[in-house]
């Protein structure tokens, strides 16, 4: 038996064909193409009249197709087929949209679940087709799929992939290269299901790509994602690779120490290295403090600036004080061997070239030579204790008593009027101070005495008052004890 040539697939389209209106009476069988429905073959080849019904035929689709005749070329070997092509887009024409319309929903979900158009789609974006697999383990996931470390994929640390693809074609030279960036993360990896995009998850591939036999293992660190993948979802692998790492101006150590300094390893200044030096080892710009034996510049001799002073420099300007009398170094050296002085201290000679300390007095305390006059020594002196009352009223014959707080009784006291208001028989003006000697006038009663105690001073005032001398020391009478104050002063 002759095979059937592709002509004749064609006629067998034009067959089951409705032939146009008016046409039917043109042919004898309707539109086989072999006698009575036998294959093609030596006994059954077609005879001139069968082609001249079948060109009838043919002359009866072309008309009905409605094909613009200018458009084929007549003697082209192709003819035949593209009258069919015509007359097959012109009858899908008037029937696809509806068909569409009505059935969109089958038409979508028959295309995605044509492994072809899958195939199409992961090619579009360099996405393998697997199928994904709810087990857990690490073992191979089966034929065309994959699966993850964990149940959830935010939590998955690991992919097992097979080495087949959803249409069992090999990945596993494909699955190899995922580690082939010399970054530490080698690339990121986007699972996205098939039938709803926005369900996808998203992972950096961070480690190298091991061989399971029959399966690679992935290692990840979760991204980003969203939606929930079920046992048997078809999914597409999106891989998009790092690039390599610099190939090598600078490498740094395999381990450090946080926050050290970094500095360079030998001259090439491409290598690193851990210096040892923290950052909070070193003296910060603002009130920084020194440790060991720090240098600074040495200023030139007399500079008086805010700029740090070199011990050399303390050395030559203590030279040019001391000079004739001692070394400035000998001195230096000297008053490092005194021990450790502190505020208040006294630094003196206690022979040639050798130094003492004399160690801060108290509170009131001077500095005097002791009884050999060979070394300075702390003396408490008198009266550094004093006391001064506030200006207090008085009449004729009244006793004024007033603590002193000097811890004891005074040695030394005295008493003063102040002047508040004119007074005109004395002449003296307001502001004006005189003392009152710690008397009586016996032959009238008048003055004022003090008496110091531990605790208080007294001040008696004479029953017939105070008697002074004027102001301008022309007479002598008493004073009118309403314009004037007295204040007592005491010191121990």
């Amino acid at each position: 038996m002759t095979a059937v040539p592709d002509l004749f697939g064609i006629l067998d389209a034009v067959r089951r064909l409705t032939a146009p209106s008016g046409l039917e009476g043109v042919h004898i069988d309707g539109f086989s193409w072999a006698r009575n429905g036998q294959s093609y073959g030596a006994s059954t080849k077609l005879t001139a009249d069968d082609w001249n019904r079948i060109i009838g035929n043919l002359r009866g689709v072309l008309i009905g197709s409605g094909v613009d005749l200018s458009t084929l070329d007549p003697a082209s070997p192709n003819l035949l087929r593209d009258v069919m092509v015509a007359y097959i887009l012109t009858k899908l024409g008037e029937v696809l949209p509806d068909y569409i319309e009505d059935n969109a929903g089958d038409v979508a979900d028959a295309i995605l679940a044509n492994p072809a158009f899958s195939g199409i789609v992961a090619s579009a974006l360099g996405a393998l087709t697997l199928t994904f697999a709810a087990a857990t383990a690490d073992a191979d996931p089966g034929a065309g799929k994959f699966r993850l470390s964990n149940a959830v994929p935010a939590s998955a640390t690991a992919a097992y992939v097979d080495n087949l693809d959803a249409l069992g074609a090999s990945i596993t030279a494909v699955l190899d290269g995922w580690d082939d960036s010399t970054s530490t993360i080698r690339g990121m990896l986007t699972v996205i299901s098939r039938a709803n995009a926005a369900v996808r998850y998203t992972y950096n591939v961070t480690g190298t790509v091991v061989d399971g036999t029959g399966y690679r293992k992935l290692t990840l660190a979760y991204v980003a994602g969203s939606g929930a993948l079920a046992d048997g979802d078809g999914c597409w692998l999106v891989f998009s690779r790092t690039g390599d790492k610099g190939t090598g101006d600078f490498n740094g150590p395999a381990a450090s120490v946080a926050d050290n300094i970094v500095t360079f390893n030998g001259t090439s200044g491409k290598i690193g290295k851990d210096s040892g030096v923290a950052v909070s080892s070193l003296a910060p710009k603002a009130n920084p403090t020194f440790t060991g034996t720090p240098a600074v510049p040495t200023a030139t001799a007399g500079t008086n600036t805010t700029q740090a002073a070199s011990t050399a420099f303390v050395t030559a300007a203590i030279s040019a004080v001391t000079s004739g009398y001692q070394a400035a170094s000998t001195v230096l050296s000297a008053l490092a061997g005194i021990g450790a002085a502190v505020a208040g201290d006294v630094i003196y000679a206690t022979g040639a070239g050798v130094w003492g300390r004399l160690a801060k007095g108290t509170a009131s305390q001077a500095l005097l030579m002791n009884p050999g006059a060979t070394a300075p020594q702390w003396a408490t002196l008198p009266f550094t204790k004093s006391f001064e009352s506030a200006p207090q009223a008085f009449n004729n014959g009244s006793q004024i008593i007033l603590p002193h707080g000097l811890g004891a009784a005074p040695k030394l006291y005295a008493a003063v009027i102040q002047c508040i208001a004119t007074d005109g028989t004395t002449n003296y003006a307001v502001g004006d101070e005189i003392a009152i000697p710690n008397s009586t006038d016996s032959s009238s009663t008048r003055g004022i005495v003090l008496v110091p105690g531990s605790v208080n001073m007294y001040a008696q005032i004479g029953a017939s008052g105070v008697r002074v001398l004027s102001k301008d020391g022309g007479n002598v009478s008493n004073i009118t004890a309403g314009n004037w104050r007295l204040v007592v002063r005491a010191w121990a």
